[in-house]
């Protein structure tokens, strides 16, 4: 067993974390079931409004009896209220781990970790991870720079782009090379431009149900309905590796194993 000093923070068996892609797209059972083969797993905060955010935390928590967290975006277009009111609702709950993204989390570290939750920082560049330290967060989660649908895709099939920026413009995102994709990317510009008369495509999940403009920088979860093929499917060029769906604690088991098998070559064993 692969056994570090996460595992030991976190009361976890291995060092894997699910990662918190929402608002929908990492929901709560597969969080359940990372935690329940011994990893992290991990929600977002979803944008939900805070009784609908607790009432989450809470029906996960009869999911699995294992550590989780709640990741909160610190700054961003969608947000329906001040940050501070999704951070205090997850302390309230006492989640074992309140992670942050896009923000500087100094000014919750000390009040989460007056209650025995856990903070961690999800950073893009060694400035915002010198704050991170600074503020006292347990640990950071260093970012690179860089679905049906994926299993089919290689890693030639995505594209870095700024085509789906209306509600986050001019934000660089790694997205699948659909026709609609091709079709606007000679334009990609447009899709920064927030025009008010865009056509709503479909409705997407953000603290409930909303309609999302084309070039929405909302990714379609599972409940996605509308123009599903319009839409932003953010993929990394790691698709190419994706061949099939395996159950979350095949895919723990499997990472742990191959971990194993790197460490025990590098020492010769």
């Amino acid at each position: 067993m692969l056994r570090t000093r996460l595992c030991e923070l976190l009361e976890i068996e291995v060092p894997v974390l699910g990662a918190p892609m929402g608002p929908e797209i990492a929901g709560l059972d597969l969080a359940a079931a990372v935690s329940n083969a011994g990893g992290l797993g991990m929600i977002s905060f979803g944008g939900y409004p805070p009784p609908a955010l607790r009432e989450r935390i809470r029906k996960l928590r009869t999911m699995t009896s294992k550590p989780f967290g709640v990741n909160v975006l610190l700054e961003g277009p969608h947000l329906p209220l001040p940050e501070s009111a999704f951070v205090d609702a997850c302390i309230a709950e006492r989640v074992p781990v309140l992670s942050f993204f896009w923000g500087d989390p100094t000014p919750y570290v000390e009040k989460a970790h007056k209650t025995g939750v856990e903070v961690c920082d999800q950073v893009g560049s060694v400035r915002v991870a010198k704050r991170a330290a600074a503020a006292g967060v347990d640990f950071i989660i260093a970012q690179g720079v860089e679905k049906e649908k994926v299993l089919a895709a290689t890693e030639e099939d995505t594209v870095r782009t700024t085509l789906f920026g209306n509600g986050w413009p001019n934000a660089y995102h790694r997205t699948l090379r659909t026709p609609f994709v091709e079709h606007w990317l000679p334009e990609e510009r447009r899709g920064s431009e927030q025009r008010p008369d865009e056509p709503i495509i479909g409705e997407v999940t953000l603290g409930g149900r909303i309609p999302l403009p084309r070039f929405g920088a909302i990714p379609p979860a599972q409940d996605a309905t509308g123009d599903i093929d319009a839409m932003d499917f953010l993929a990394g060029q790691c698709s190419g590796l994706v061949r099939r769906i395996e159950p979350a604690a095949v895919v723990v088991r499997d990472v742990v194993d191959e971990a194993v098998r790197i460490r025990q070559k590098e020492h010769g064993r």
